[in-house]
């Protein structure tokens, strides 16, 4: 025991690799699609921050919790009759929990589950085609991908029928992977 912690000391945080299981230039050509998907998240927590910026500007610009209370009372409720303040003061829930309708929650809101929508079909069919189809192009239909994704907040603020350039190319783009995966496999049967 004691001789394994030291080998951990000597060697230092990061375990050392093992062989890949494919060759260095094989796994090389897989560089793009890597990148693509660490953009993707990279991408996903901006969202994230953002969402978590907007609640707390409007958190700073709300009612004192006493006005609030008395303001909305009883009739703030979610579909179960439950008073979601609970914990929180009236107005603290309403944003907190999307009980409002101030465009800037809202718009973080749709940033963050409008990227959870498609983040597992896009990763998916990004990782499938990358194997199956080749990474070379993977790369540039995930940048393509990753670019209309960034562009979202922009497209939803200006409204419909803009943000279809943003939410389209994606569809797109996860199909045509899709459907080239798929006539890939039936080649190789």
């Amino acid at each position: 025991m004691a001789a394994a912690s030291v080998e951990w000391l000597r060697d230092g945080f990061w375990p050392r690799a093992s062989p890949p299981a494919c060759a260095h230039a094989e796994l090389a050509r897989y560089a793009g699609p890597a990148y693509v998907t660490v953009a993707m998240f990279a991408l996903y927590y901006i969202f994230l921050l953002f969402q978590t910026y907007s609640k707390l500007y409007l958190l700073n610009k709300r009612t004192p919790p006493a006005a609030a209370g008395r303001a909305l009372g009883p009739r703030l409720r979610t579909a179960l009759g439950v008073q979601p303040y609970r914990y929180h003061d009236p107005v603290t829930a309403a944003i907190k929990y999307g009980n409002t309708l101030d465009p800037l929650a809202i718009l973080g809101d749709r940033m963050v589950g409008n990227t959870l929508e498609q983040l597992s079909p896009f990763l998916g069919s990004l990782w499938l085609y990358s194997i199956f189809v080749g990474p070379e192009r993977a790369w540039l239909t995930g940048s393509v991908y990753i670019g209309s994704r960034a562009l979202y907040p922009a497209l939803f603020w200006a409204g419909s029928p803009w943000i279809l350039l943003s939410t389209v190319p994606g569809y797109a783009i996860i199909w045509y992977h899709l459907g080239a995966t798929l006539y890939a496999l039936q080649a190789l049967s």
